[in-house]
């Protein structure tokens, strides 16, 4: 999803622009149609950052169901906080850019995700906050030597739990998780 995310995001503000918007190539055609707002909901990017995004839902889903087998109750913890981190990251970005989106946190056959309901906003953002809090919760204290570049850690969950709040509105919340990464992290 990274690929397409810049597209439906970056792209659509003002932090990039289409650098050859009257090409006629249909890739550049795509992505003027993005820059612009001027897509239909067939729009391949449109398609393919929606599926890409449940499917790594789908597999954090599934760690998370056999997480029980693993036996180090550290590294099982750090697993389950990483996954959390993972599947509400994809559901913040899909909550903003689609509204209302399926919630799924177990793994469901596709009979069963034909009948699911999209779920109103506040919903989807109450498990993007449960996620990440207990993704907090799970990671404080967790380090990682430098071959594990790139992990998941707490001051990653406290950042991303302190944008979801300010998305939110809820700014008394997210300044307490600011100021721990400040301070973990000093001002640059």
């Amino acid at each position: 999803p990274l690929f397409t995310e810049w597209r439906l995001t970056e792209l659509r503000s003002d932090n990039s622009v289409q650098g050859t918007p009257t090409s006629t190539n249909a890739a550049n055609i795509e992505l003027n149609e993005l820059d612009m707002f001027s897509l239909l909901p067939t729009h391949q990017s449109v398609y393919d950052y929606w599926y890409a995004c449940y499917d790594n839902i789908g597999r954090v889903n599934t760690v998370l169901e056999s997480i029980s087998l693993i036996e180090n109750e550290a590294e099982r913890n750090r697993l389950e906080a990483e996954c959390l981190f993972i599947r509400s990251y994809h559901y913040f970005n899909l909550v903003r850019l689609y509204g209302p989106v399926f919630i799924v946190t177990e793994n469901i056959s596709v009979s069963e995700s034909m009948k699911k309901d999209r779920s109103p906003v506040a919903a989807v953002y109450k498990q993007i906050v449960d996620d990440l809090k207990l993704s907090v919760e799970k990671l404080t204290g967790v380090t990682y030597s430098t071959s594990d570049l790139g992990r998941v850690t707490d001051l990653a969950a406290k950042s991303l739990l302190a944008k979801v709040y300010m998305t939110l509105g809820q700014f008394d919340e997210a300044l307490p998780l600011l100021k721990d990464v400040i301070d973990v992290k000093g001002e640059t």
